[in-house]
C-alpha cells in the first residue's frame, strides 16, 4: 500500500542557477523518505546501497509543496526494497 512518508515546502535556498530544486536535494528527501517507511520494519540501521531507476518528469519550483509516497516492495532477509515516488 502507497503511503505519505514525508511533504514539506521548497525554499530559495534549494534552487539551482535556472531556479528550480537541485535534483541532489530531492534525491536526498526521497532518501529520508524511504529511512521513515522502513523505520517500524527494522531495529538495526539501515542504508540505501542502490537507487535502480530515476527520472525526473518536470521542475520543482520555489514555493511548492511537495509529497512523497512510499511502499514497500519486497522484504528479504538482508535488504528492503521500496518504490518511492514525489
Amino acid at each position: 500500500m502507497k503511503m505519505i512518508a514525508l511533504r514539506g515546502r521548497v525554499f530559495p535556498t534549494d534552487l539551482n542557477h535556472a531556479g528550480t530544486v537541485f535534483g541532489g536535494w530531492l534525491m536526498g528527501k526521497m532518501d529520508k523518505a524511504a529511512s521513515i517507511a522502513i523505520e517500524n520494519i527494522v531495529i538495526s540501521p539501515a542504508v540505501t546501497v542502490a537507487v535502480s531507476d530515476m527520472s525526473f518528469i518536470r521542475p520543482v519550483y520555489s514555493g511548492a509543496v511537495f509529497t512523497i509516497y512510499t511502499q514497500v516492495k519486497h522484504i528479504g532477509n538482508t535488504s528492503i526494497k521500496i518504490d518511492v515516488d514525489v
